[in-house]
């Protein structure tokens, strides 16, 4: 995310941690969230700073 939203990912990442019993049935697998030492760019003036990482959910 950009840095204004790094917050709400971080909330996000600690919600996912308190559904860790439907994780992989009902909801992704949350797998943690990263901090970019070096800003990653996207596009024009876009600088990625961290990332939550999710994994699949489900059959298919």
């Amino acid at each position: 995310s950009v840095p204004a939203f790094e917050a709400k990912l971080q909330h996000e990442g600690l919600v996912y941690r308190h559904l860790d019993e439907v994780q992989g049935e009902l909801i992704p697998v949350y797998l943690g969230n990263i901090f970019f030492i070096h800003p990653y760019f996207f596009e024009v003036r876009v600088r990625i700073v961290h990332m939550l990482v999710m994994s699949w959910a489900g059959e298919q």
